[in-house]
């Protein structure tokens, strides 16, 4: 019986920590979130595209040069 009880509160205190996790995150909190991730996603395709132009530069003048 205690250990039926200690189970069913660590349960519920996790259900409350998780609950309370959610509500405390702001709206404006999510939406600045939201933007960071959306212009870090930005900057990464920004530097891939940079990094494949300067490889590419970089075979051709190999190549013109051999």
């Amino acid at each position: 019986m205690k250990k039926l009880i200690k189970i069913n509160f660590f349960t519920y205190m996790l259900a409350a920590d998780l609950f309370i996790t959610q509500v405390s995150c702001s709206t404006s909190d999510r939406s600045r979130a939201s933007a960071e991730s959306e212009e870090a996603y930005n900057d990464f395709k920004n530097y891939v595209a940079t990094v494949e132009n300067h490889t590419t530069n970089a075979t051709d003048s190999t190549s013109t040069d051999w």
